[in-house]
């Protein structure tokens, strides 16, 4: 693959990347099982679906009291995948000016990139086996998010391959 093909993928990646962030990822249809009826009647807010993007989640958990995984979400899902596939496009630029270190570390880490899909997964599995009934849907943004990750993988692996050994080790 040529060196504009791999920059047009990481490109490509970048603008599912930033869609998949503020697009909704989840939807959560909370039930209370039998009492579901009643709470609906006496308090028809109280059971509103709610949906998720990840960006907005991380800000839902830092606002609710959960300061420090928003942080470490926001770096996993948020800076990471931007800071790599910036590094990314560095590399494959006219120059191909990046820091060896800053590639070497962006290709090692990168094939962590698929457990911000598999922390998700985990989440809507465990809201699925909440006793009463309630649901999680996938929307969107999960989708354009995993398929980011899918193409930085690619990307990567393409880059790594053209990289000098001396970079890499």
């Amino acid at each position: 693959m040529k060196p504009a093909d791999v920059r047009n993928l990481t490109w490509a990646s970048l603008g599912l990347l930033i869609t998949g962030l503020v697009l909704p990822c989840m939807t959560i249809h909370p039930q209370l099982g039998p009492m579901t009826g009643w709470v609906n009647i006496l308090a028809p807010d109280a059971l509103a679906s709610t949906s998720y993007s990840i960006l907005g989640g991380g800000v839902a958990m830092f606002e609710g009291g959960s300061p420090g995984i928003a942080i470490i979400l926001f770096l996993f899902s948020v800076l990471f995948p931007l800071w790599k596939l910036f590094t990314y496009l560095r590399s494959l630029g006219p120059k191909g000016r990046v820091d060896g270190r800053s590639l070497k570390l962006a290709i090692k880490l990168g094939k962590y990139s698929m457990l911000d899909v598999f922390v998700i997964a985990v989440l809507v599995v465990g809201v699925k086996g909440l006793p009463g009934g309630s649901r999680v849907e996938l929307d969107a943004g999960i989708y354009f998010f995993a398929a980011s990750v899918l193409l930085s993988m690619v990307a990567g692996q393409f880059i790594k391959g053209r990289v000098t050994p001396s970079a890499t080790t």
